[in-house]
């Protein structure tokens, strides 16, 4: 009879055939597409474009003046959110 390896035991050892088959796919692995394409126009990630601070701050005084006009009550804070909301959508 062979002696096994100290700390280890015949039953404990597998065969390479009893092991799953490794799950590698080109699609789980995603250095491989990034690292392939080059760094052009069409492929890099989108960015959201934002208005100029300075549209932005023009657009608020509008409504801050709108809102004084009106007496309608309100905050900077939410003058300036909706203002670049609405310049974002355009």
């Amino acid at each position: 009879m062979a002696k096994s390896k100290p700390g280890s035991s015949p039953s404990s050892q597998s065969s390479p055939a009893s092991q799953p088959a490794p799950s590698w796919s080109p699609a789980s692995d995603k250095s491989v597409g990034a690292a392939a394409l080059p760094q052009t126009p069409a492929n890099l990630p989108v960015r959201e474009l934002k208005p100029a601070p300075e549209a932005v701050a023009a657009k608020a005084f509008e409504m801050y003046c709108e809102r004084c006009r009106t007496n309608t009550p309100g905050s900077s804070l939410t003058d300036w959110v909706m203002a670049e909301a609405e310049l974002s959508r355009r």
